[in-house]
C-alpha cells in the first residue's frame, strides 16, 4: 500500500486537524481523537476512494499496525465511549516504588508532582501518586581494555505514578490480562506499553491494556 494511501485518520478525507482544544477531529464521527503510539482507524475511512477491505464493526475506533506487511489491527472501542482523551504510557518496575506508569509523552495531561490521584485498574479505584524521582540512567559504557568495561552514569528527574496500595498492583493486573514474565524473557526492554485515559484531568485515570502489543502472550 502507497504511503498516501496508508490508513490512518489523520489522512482520511473526514479528518479535520482544526480542532486542536476538545480533539474532535472527525466529521463523520463525534469522539476524542487519542493520542497514541499507534496508527488509528476506522471501517469508514477513505482516502482518494480507496476504502478498507478488511472486517470492522460500524461505529467502532480501531488502532493498527503494518509492520509485519499486514494490517494487525485491535478494537479502541465504541466511538461513544472515546469521549476523553486517550494518551500511551509505559507500565515497568522502579527500584523504589515496584511497578509504575511513565507518561512517555503528553506529561500535560498529569499531576503536578506530590500530588495524589485515582487510577481505575481492573475496575476498581485504586490510589496513586505522582511524583519526579532523580533516577541513576546508565550514560556510556567505556571499554577499559582486556574485555572490561566501565559505566558512566548519569542522574535524571523521571517523572511517574506509583501506587499507595502495593508496589505489585500493577503487575499482578497485567499479568491477569498478558503473561508478562514470558514476555519479558523475549524481550529487550522490560517496559509494557499501555493507555491511560484521562477521566477527570489531575484526579482520575483510567489505565487499560494495550492488546495489539501483546497478542502473542495474551491469557486465554
Amino acid at each position: 500500500m502507497e504511503s498516501h494511501r496508508r490508513p490512518d485518520c489523520a489522512n482520511c478525507r473526514f479528518y479535520n486537524q482544526n480542532d486542536a482544544v476538545t480533539e474532535r477531529r472527525c466529521s463523520k464521527h463525534d469522539f476524542v481523537m487519542p493520542r497514541i503510539d499507534w496508527q488509528i482507524v476506522c471501517k469508514d475511512w477513505q482516502n482518494d476512494g480507496h476504502r478498507l477491505k478488511v472486517e470492522m464493526d460500524e461505529d467502532t475506533l480501531y488502532y493498527y499496525s503494518g509492520g509485519s506487511g499486514e494490517m494487525v489491527y485491535a478494537p479502541i472501542g465504541p466511538m461513544e465511549d472515546i469521549q476523553s482523551i486517550l494518551v500511551s504510557v509505559s507500565v515497568r518496575r522502579d527500584e523504589d516504588h515496584g511497578w509504575i506508569i511513565f507518561p512517555r509523552q503528553y506529561r500535560h495531561y498529569f499531576p503536578e508532582p506530590d500530588t495524589r490521584v485515582v487510577v481505575i485498574v481492573g475496575e476498581r479505584k485504586c490510589a496513586f501518586q505522582a511524583i519526579n524521582a532523580e533516577r541513576k540512567l546508565a550514560a556510556e559504557m567505556i571499554p577499559m581494555g582486556g574485555g572490561q568495561w566501565e559505566t558512566h552514569y548519569h542522574t535524571q528527574h523521571v517523572y511517574m505514578l506509583y501506587s499507595l496500595e502495593s508496589p505489585d498492583l500493577l503487575y499482578d493486573w497485567l499479568d491477569s490480562v498478558i503473561d508478562i514474565e514470558r514476555m519479558i524473557a523475549d524481550s529487550l526492554a522490560p517496559s509494557i506499553f499501555a493507555f491511560v485515559e484521562v477521566r477527570n484531568r489531575n484526579q482520575e485515570y483510567v489505565l487499560h491494556a494495550d492488546l495489539l502489543a501483546y497478542g502473542d502472550y495474551l491469557r486465554d
